[in-house]
């Protein structure tokens, strides 16, 4: 599953909201200000995770576990990882 943000500047969003229950083979969430997965939720992700952002930040909101073979967030300003987020991967890229 792919949520892509094809705008420009700080309306350039994607974002999965919170209460979520998600199984997909591939998650990638891309956008020139924020990409973000929504609090208290479940991803299980048979492949990988990819987050990432250019202007303001890529986060996992807390109480939210992700489970995946590998996970990549990127931004070039800032990640957030908040209280209480479990990342279950034996591959973990957190570049800022």
């Amino acid at each position: 599953m792919s949520l892509i943000s094809n705008g420009e500047g700080l309306d350039s969003r994607v974002h999965i909201r919170h209460n979520s229950q998600i199984k997909v083979d591939n998650l990638t969430l891309e956008a020139d200000a924020r990409a973000t997965l929504g609090h208290t939720s479940v991803y299980t992700i048979a492949n990988s995770l990819n987050i990432s952002s250019n202007i303001e930040f890529s986060s996992i909101w807390k109480n939210t576990s992700v489970n995946a073979q590998s996970v990549n967030i990127l931004s070039n300003n800032k990640n957030l990882l908040s209280k209480n987020t479990s990342i279950n991967s034996p591959v973990i890229n957190l570049s800022a």
